[in-house]
């Protein structure tokens, strides 16, 4: 039985998140490649285009690997793109996936830093 640890995680700034995210979703998502562009701030949000490549086996890991992305919350997945392609000739399917990492630019958090 897994006992319940109370963990102090440091601070960390809103670049931080997103690599971490980055990273989780990476590990998230089997036998994906990302293509990462750099950090972009405009209109208040910071942005951080990425691109997942990632084999698709059938429907439901393709669409589960959509819900993972579309269910994150801070930051958030933006898709501006989904392409899944059958390579000529043979039974490689892959799925591909443009968007980007997205939350506010400035503090996230309480007013009294907690």
């Amino acid at each position: 039985m897994a006992l319940a640890r109370s963990v102090k995680l440091a601070p960390r700034s809103n670049r931080e998140l997103m690599l971490v995210s980055l990273e989780n979703a990476r590990e998230e998502i089997p036998g994906a490649r990302l293509t990462v562009a750099g950090f972009v701030e405009e209109n208040g949000e910071l942005g951080l285009p990425v691109v997942f490549e990632f084999p698709v086996y059938n429907y439901y890991d393709a669409v589960k690997t959509v819900g993972y992305l579309e269910e994150m919350s801070l930051p958030y997945f933006s898709a501006t793109g989904l392409t899944i392609v059958r390579a000529e000739g043979t039974d490689d399917v892959r799925g591909r996936i443009e968007g980007s990492f997205r939350m506010p630019a400035g503090k996230v958090g309480a007013a009294d830093g907690n």
